[in-house]
């Protein structure tokens, strides 16, 4: 069972980092341009939110396979998301270095994906109520 988890959640971080250079040399520079910045943001919130499935389903996996199951129903009690602290120490107590890596740098992108897209959406937003404009 743990074989097939681990693709499948290897599979889904290879998908965030190509979706990561994706959002990089498209969709930011797409954000550039006021016709195209509304769409761009809305891909951008929404590869943050897939970030974010990732890193909770690789925190999963982590908590679980060198664990058990008791650390991993602690995490999920505390409102689902404590299940990614909790990998982060997995990580780190195991020295897994490149799964903590993993979870730092995921996390704060699936964050700052959203946090940033949904800053664009409300300024393009608010810039076309202000102006008129409906394109």
């Amino acid at each position: 069972m743990q074989t097939w988890l681990w693709n499948f959640f290897n599979t889904l971080m290879d998908l965030s980092f190509l979706l990561f250079f994706l959002n990089v040399l498209i969709f930011w520079p797409l954000c550039i341009f006021k016709k195209t910045r509304l769409f761009a943001a809305d891909k951008i919130v929404w590869s943050g939110w897939f970030f974010g499935v990732s890193i909770w389903g690789m925190s999963v996996f982590y908590t679980y396979n060198y664990w058990g199951v008791t650390p991993l129903v602690i995490g999920l009690l505390i409102f689902g998301v404590g299940v990614v602290p909790m990998g982060i120490i997995v990580t780190i107590a195991n020295g897994l270095w490149f799964g903590l890596f993993e979870l730092l740098f995921g996390s704060s992108i699936a964050i700052l994906s959203q946090q940033l897209g949904r800053i664009m959406i409300y300024k393009e937003l608010f810039d076309r109520r202000n102006n008129g404009s409906e394109d």
